[in-house]
């Protein structure tokens, strides 16, 4: 981010990325896949108000934590999830269920993670998302959990 251009935000429409300054409010349509912004945390309780609006009642709002008292958020269409995209993927390639192993560490890959066969949550995931997980790897994503993770559970993809 950057304190100057604050608030701005980023806007993903189709296969396009435009830059916007200004109100949230005044910005958000239809159209929109990702959008992805920053806060001032000062600014974060009217925020909270707009994004609770009824008319925003089809969009996934991801905290992505905050940093020097500025929230990063990114938002999204509730079908532009990964989730949405695995599902595609399978009926566009005729991949069945059973072989679709999904791994993920953040709040938006929790859709991905429930429509896998195997959804596996990654041990560095924050508290709320382990939670959510009912198979886990045994080292984090810096330690090549998804490797070991494979190997171990599924030996037969390793050999020739």
């Amino acid at each position: 981010y950057n304190r100057e251009f604050i608030p701005t935000w980023t806007l993903h429409i189709n296969k396009y990325v435009t830059p916007h300054e200004g109100r949230f409010d005044e910005i958000v349509h239809e159209d929109i896949l990702t959008m992805t912004f920053q806060v001032y945390e000062k600014d974060l309780p009217k925020f909270e108000r707009i994004a609770k609006r009824k008319k925003y009642q089809n969009l996934l709002i991801f905290n992505w934590g905050i940093w020097d008292g500025v929230a990063s958020f990114e938002i999204s269409l509730k079908i532009a999830t990964k989730g949405h995209a695995l599902k595609y993927l399978k009926e566009l390639y005729g991949i069945e269920d059973e072989c679709t192993i999904a791994f993920g560490d953040g709040p938006n890959d929790v859709s991905m993670l429930e429509d896998a066969y195997e959804g596996v949550t990654m041990c560095n995931s924050r508290e709320y998302i382990l939670k959510q997980g009912k198979i886990f790897t045994f080292l984090s994503n810096n330690e090549d959990g998804i490797i070991d993770y494979l190997r171990k559970v599924h030996p037969d993809m390793w050999e020739k």
